[in-house]
C-alpha cells in the first residue's frame, strides 16, 4: 500500500494502547515517518515504512479531540514518584510557573 503524506490510524501492536497515529510527512526532499510523535525516522519511500505488526485503519483527515490531557511524571532525588494531569493550556502554564524547576526539566527556557 502506497501511503501519502499525512496522518494514519493504526491498530495493534504492544504494549497497549492499542491504536497508534502514524505520521507519514516530507522533511525536505526525504520521506519521514513516525508513531504516535515518535523521532521521525527516514523511509526510502512510502512502501518501505516499517509498520509490521500493525494494520492500517485508515487515513485521517481531521480528528475529533473528546478529551486531551497532559500528563508530566517526576522522580525526586529519593525515588519517589509524582504525576500532575492537565487538561486546559492555561492550567499547565500556571503549574509550570509555580514549579520552574519541573519547566526546566522538561525544557522550558521562559522559568
Amino acid at each position: 500500500m502506497k501511503l501519502s503524506p499525512g496522518v494514519y490510524k493504526l491498530r495493534g501492536g504492544y504494549p497497549l494502547p492499542e491504536h497508534y497515529y502514524l505520521r507519514v510527512q516530507y522533511i525536505g526532499k526525504t520521506i519521514y515517518y513516525d508513531i504516535n510523535a515518535g523521532t521521525p525516522s527516514m523511509a526510502q519511500d512510502y512502501n518501505d515504512i516499517p509498520i509490521e505488526g500493525y494494520e492500517i485503519v485508515k487515513k485521517i483527515t481531521r480528528p475529533i479531540i473528546k478529551k486531551a490531557e497532559i500528563m508530566i511524571f517526576w522522580t525526586d532525588d529519593e525515588g519517589d514518584e509524582f504525576c500532575y494531569a492537565a487538561n486546559d493550556i492555561r492550567v499547565l502554564r500556571e503549574f509550570l510557573k509555580s514549579y520552574p524547576e519541573i519547566a526546566r526539566a522538561i525544557g522550558s527556557r521562559k522559568y
